[in-house]
């Protein structure tokens, strides 16, 4: 279930930094991460799948993924 949390609800650690332009109906994965994952979504739209949930967030979010997640 998709929670919302305000920045000052975390103090992250930045370890590595990628940068993807994704263009429409692309899409990367599936893959397992054993940090947090963070994505902003710069422009357009962004969908999250996950055994469970469809996740739909638009520009000026951030997505956050727990580790282990596929």
């Amino acid at each position: 279930m998709m929670k919302y949390i305000k920045p000052t609800d975390i103090l992250p650690r930045v370890q590595i930094v990628n940068y993807f332009q994704v263009k429409n109906l692309d899409s990367w994965g599936p893959r397992i991460i054993p940090d947090w994952e963070l994505i902003l979504i710069v422009a357009g739209q962004f969908a999250y799948e996950t055994e469970d949930e469809t996740i739909h967030i638009g520009s000026g979010h951030v997505l956050a993924i727990p580790p282990g997640r596929l």
